[in-house]
């Protein structure tokens, strides 16, 4: 397993994160959790895109961590179907559209001055777009989103470079790739972020 999928993992569905949707942790069982990082860990798209939507219907909160964190997951499940034609560029537009004004919880990558390819990593972004990652396979072959955030506040990444942060906002508008390339998928964008270190 690549260090990105460890990390999602890690992250998505640790104990302390689960600890701050009570009660909504307790509509979903551990070991349902435990299954959905098998699948995220295969990449099988079309079971980790059935299973988080599944999970998203049983939490009453818009607000809760595990909530944001399934939010993308879903999102970025659904574009990887769409690369592996699994999903057509319609049904893609659809399935995304009703997360638009939702929060969402990103993984943790690493900082990065953007000087290389900024592949699972978070970058400088540019103008209000402040900081800018690409979300990927773990071959690196199939780009599934270009993520561009903007939170206000000025982030010292030459600082922080190599350091691991994760990524909380709320979905601004999400835009499928016009071109219908298998390539790269989805540009999404995301308001009033907020990019935490974790060490």
């Amino acid at each position: 397993m690549s260090k990105f999928f460890a990390i999602i993992i890690f992250l998505l569905f640790s104990s302390v994160s689960r600890s701050q949707t009570v009660p909504d942790s307790s509509q979903i069982p551990d070991a349902s959790i435990g299954e959905l990082e098998q699948l995220i860990s295969r990449e099988d798209w079309v079971a980790v895109a059935s299973k988080s939507l599944n999970y998203i219907t049983k939490l009453r909160s818009d607000t809760s961590d595990l909530r944001a964190q399934l939010n993308f997951v879903f999102i970025l499940a659904s574009a990887a179907k769409t690369s592996q034609e699994e999903m057509s560029y319609d049904d893609l537009s659809k399935a995304v559209k009703n997360f638009v004004g939702k929060k969402v919880f990103l993984p943790v990558f690493t900082i990065s001055t953007g000087k290389g390819p900024c592949f699972n990593f978070y970058c400088p972004g540019e103008d209000e777009y402040d900081v800018f990652s690409t979300a990927t396979n773990q071959a690196g072959t199939y780009i599934f989103a270009f993520i561009y955030a903007k939170t206000g506040a000025k982030f010292d990444f030459i600082k922080n470079a190599g350091h691991h942060a994760y990524l909380k906002g709320t979905i601004e508008s999400i835009k499928p790739n016009p071109n219908k390339s298998l390539a790269l998928i989805l540009r999404i964008y995301i308001k009033e972020a907020s990019l935490q270190l974790i060490d």
